[in-house]
């Protein structure tokens, strides 16, 4: 899909909009904690505007959210604070090259540089060129200024990029334009529901197959692992201090939402074998699956967790007897 047209007017983009008609001008928050509150709300949303389909089309468009209107004040104290025009043309770019395709998730990663001492720039540069991805289809996120990381981890980068560029999660489906993790929302015929029914009753088997093992919940499931896999629609591929000295990046593999699914760690030489056992279907049977200190659920996707419990279907209590 062709780059949209830029720049786009400020406000054009769906979480400019939503900045700008869910603003509180007499609210005693602090302006920053108010623009982070309304992003994480507009990440939350299930539904996209169908008329943003527009913007994915290149051609031109109304300002989303109910043709918010935005005055010069509004734009100089509530968007030019959060965030610049070269952020804005980045957040273009992704939004008009990348379909968030469950296929294309590894060939179109976003890179995301945490640390900046020394030589980080260029080693970040040359583990991009390692991985063997066409510069046309990855994105760089690398800017100390904007990210202001200190010392956090891959996962708590990446919710920080988000806040900054939530296009990287805030379109799905072009035509449902619905966010729905399990992507049944999306399948014209029955077979990714039949896919997820059954995985949901492989996993209670297997669950209950674990009784009345004490690491019942954090055991590795072959239903949980297929499950995972379906829900990634997004790769992430996080350079931080721990990558500089092992070499080792750390992949996330994220849901519609930017939830973190998935995360391990790989050398980036590795990346291309690893994309190549994505496209295979046999990744999620690999090393990178496994509960280890190189790889792991992330937070929501626990068997208990947030998302996962949505993802699963899956009354732990019920079947534990707990």
């Amino acid at each position: 899909m062709a780059g949209l047209e830029y720049p786009l007017p400020w406000g054009a983009f769906p979480a400019e909009a939503y900045l700008i008609n869910h603003w509180d001008i007499n609210s005693s928050d602090d302006p920053e904690h108010q623009r982070t509150r309304l992003l994480k709300e507009f990440l939350r949303l299930r539904l996209i505007p169908g008329h943003w389909e527009k913007a994915q089309q290149g051609s031109s468009l109304p300002l989303p959210f109910d043709n918010a209107t935005m005055s010069q004040t509004e734009r100089n104290s509530i968007l030019l604070p959060w965030r610049t025009n070269s952020v804005r043309a980045l957040a273009a770019r992704i939004l008009g090259d990348s379909d968030l395709s469950r296929v294309q998730r590894f060939s179109q990663p976003v890179w995301l540089l945490t640390t900046y001492g020394g030589d980080a720039i260029s080693r970040f540069h040359q583990m991009m060129d390692i991985s063997e991805i066409s510069d046309a289809h990855q994105f760089a996120l690398q800017d100390p200024e904007l990210l202001r990381f200190q010392a956090v981890s891959p996962q708590e980068a990446w919710e920080r990029a988000l806040l900054l560029i939530p296009e990287m999660a805030s379109h799905s489906d072009p035509i449902h334009h619905e966010r729905d993790i399990t992507g049944i929302a999306y399948d014209e015929g029955d077979a990714t529901a039949q896919f997820v029914f059954e995985a949901r009753q492989q996993l209670r088997e297997q669950i209950r197959g674990a009784l009345p093992d004490e690491a019942v919940l954090t055991k590795s499931y072959d239903a949980i692992r297929a499950l995972q896999s379906h829900a990634c629609v997004r790769v992430v591929v996080v350079v931080d201090d721990d990558a500089l000295q092992s070499e080792k990046v750390c992949i996330l593999m994220l849901d519609v939402y930017g939830n973190v699914i998935r995360w391990f760690r790989i050398l980036a030489e590795d990346y291309m074998d690893v994309a190549a056992g994505d496209m295979r279907g046999s990744l999620s049977e690999s090393e990178y699956f496994d509960e280890s200190e190189e790889s792991g659920s992330g937070e929501k996707y626990c068997l208990d967790g947030e998302m996962g419990r949505i993802l699963y279907d899956v009354d732990v209590a019920a079947l534990t007897g707990s």
